[in-house]
């Protein structure tokens, strides 16, 4: 029953984390509130892949002035099934939302890049590492190009490619990315802006693997922080950074500290997401870690066996 601690530690994607949902025509940050009908999008798929394109471009020829509505919905949708859990749901509607934005507004528009950027997060929670990667550098350098390299916006991708570059341990890749993701959101919103946790985060767990500790419980309690000042102490977003200054403490072999967090972290996940999201398991699983150090296998077993559960119904991912 041997459990391995997930090092991300629930990590805090930028765009998702502050509602990266694209709104064609009207535009706040990357946030969106709209409403309208899915029914051409859910409507079952083509038996071949010629039919599937030829109907893609009639489906897009057709939609006329529908287009900005259709694309808000399926980006809400898609954020929706996400933040259930219900990733490849997620995955398919931002492909398609992708393909009709692209179709309409030019590879090259900002709403391009914010599909891009939020795709790229499914793609790697689908250990779809090589298209994660692709995704968040053409996003990065849509914005760049569309909206100037010192942009705010350019910081998501910039944060979203440093997370991955940490999970696949290229972390002198990470670490600049890191750093300028959190140099421009500070410039940008000041020190006190809770979508700063997301790069402080990254840093924080890039300290970990150096076995800077001191240095690592120092940008986990800054992000814990800032959330915390702006949005209260049990909201969703503070899971990432608990789960890191628990598995930082864990790794010093303050296991009392780790155990107190990860609860935490577990009650605002269940909260906010309810008792059988992916997030939920990966915090279980911290736990198990945890007590299984202590030599603490009783207490380990009901982790354990929930965590199990959870990812069974999960599925494989298939990237792997």
């Amino acid at each position: 029953m041997l459990r391995k601690a997930w090092f991300l530690d629930a990590a805090v994607h930028a765009n998702f984390e502050e509602g990266g949902i694209v709104t064609i025509g009207k535009r706040e940050g990357m946030r969106c509130l709209c409403a309208g009908a899915l029914g051409f999008a859910l409507a079952a798929a083509p038996a071949s892949a010629r039919e599937a394109r030829v109907a893609a471009v009639s489906q897009q020829e057709d939609l006329g002035e529908r287009a900005p509505a259709t694309i808000n919905d399926l980006t809400r949708q898609a954020e929706q099934l996400r933040s259930q859990g219900k990733y490849p749901e997620a995955e398919a509607l931002y492909r398609r939302a992708l393909e009709i934005t692209e179709h309409y507004l030019g590879p090259e528009h900002p709403d391009v890049a914010v599909i891009l950027d939020n795709l790229g997060t499914l793609c790697q929670t689908d250990a779809k590492y090589g298209e994660a990667e692709e995704k968040y550098k053409r996003a990065l350098a849509v914005f760049e190009k569309a909206k100037g390299p010192d942009h705010p916006d350019v910081s998501g991708p910039l944060n979203n490619l440093a997370s991955l570059y940490i999970e696949q341990a290229r972390y002198a890749e990470a670490e600049p990315l890191a750093k300028r993701a959190l140099k421009l959101k500070e410039k940008a919103l000041g020190k006190n802006h809770p979508s700063l946790a997301s790069p402080l985060v990254n840093l924080a767990n890039l300290e970990r693997t150096r076995v800077h500790y001191k240095d690592a419980e120092a940008l986990y309690q800054r992000a814990v922080k800032v959330i915390e000042k702006a949005k209260g102490s049990d909201h969703p977003d503070l899971t990432g950074p608990l789960n890191g200054l628990a598995m930082n403490y864990f790794e010093q072999g303050n296991y009392r500290e780790a155990e107190s967090l990860l609860k935490r972290s577990l009650k605002i996940a269940e909260k906010a997401n309810g008792p059988n999201h992916p997030e939920v398991a990966m915090i279980l699983n911290n736990l198990v870690v945890v007590y299984q150090a202590q030599g603490k296998d009783a207490e380990a077993e009901p982790f354990y066996e929930r965590s199990q559960a959870i990812e069974k119904n999960m599925g494989p991912p298939s990237g792997k």
